[in-house]
C-alpha cells in the first residue's frame, strides 16, 4: 500500500506542479514504467486497486488542467495525498 501510495503521489504531483512539456513527458514515461513494475509485484485483488489508481491519474492528466497555487502548498498537498491514499489502500488490502 505504501509503494502504490508513493507512486500515485508522484504521478499526482507531476500533474499538480505542471512542469514544462519535455520534463512532463520524461516523468510520464518513468511513472508508467514504475506503475507497470508495481502492477507486476502486487497480488490478487490488490491489482484492481492499482489499475483504478492508474486510470484515475491518467484521466486527471488528460482531462483537467493543473491548479495554479503557490509552491509552498506542494509539500502539504503531497503528504496529504500520500497519507490518505496509503490509509485507504491499507484498509483495502487488510
Amino acid at each position: 500500500a505504501a509503494l502504490v501510495s508513493l507512486w500515485a503521489t508522484i504521478c499526482f504531483m507531476t500533474w499538480f506542479i505542471n512542469p514544462a512539456v519535455e520534463v512532463f513527458m520524461m516523468l510520464a514515461i518513468l511513472e508508467t514504467i514504475a506503475g507497470v513494475w508495481i502492477l507486476t509485484r502486487v497480488s490478487g485483488g490488490f491489482r484492481a486497486s492499482v489499475v483504478v489508481v492508474f486510470a484515475a491519474l491518467a484521466l486527471l492528466h488528460l482531462m483537467m488542467e493543473s491548479p495554479a497555487i503557490a509552491w509552498p502548498w506542494f509539500v502539504p498537498t503531497g503528504v496529504a495525498i500520500s497519507m490518505t491514499l496509503g490509509m485507504l489502500l491499507g484498509k483495502i488490502r487488510g
